[in-house]
């Protein structure tokens, strides 16, 4: 029986230790004890994943920013291309017209 209330008091105390780094200085009853564990994995779980979210969103906008810089060159030279082949058909039309 003393080992047991022994392993509730040091996982109380870890429990308390744990939720004060998080700023968190209330009291709680021993029969808390499992909701806490299971709120605070939670938390921790959440946290790991906000920040694996976060990681990749930064790896997508930076991948986006350079597809940007890539395409917009490309429009560029789409247009000027576009300008010289309007250019080239309508001096086509030209010769025709004259021949």
């Amino acid at each position: 029986m003393s080992q047991n209330t022994n392993e509730i008091s040091s996982e109380y105390n870890q429990l308390q230790q744990q939720l004060i780094k998080l700023n968190y200085h209330e009291n709680f009853t021993l029969e808390s004890i499992p909701l806490i564990k299971k709120l605070l994995n939670d938390l921790f779980t959440i946290t790991e994943n906000y920040q694996i979210l976060q990681t990749k969103s930064q790896t997508i906008e930076k991948e986006k920013w350079e597809t940007h810089c890539q395409v917009e060159p490309l429009k560029r030279s789409f247009i000027a291309l576009t300008k010289e082949n309007n250019q080239l058909h309508i001096d086509l039309i030209n010769k025709k017209q004259t021949l």
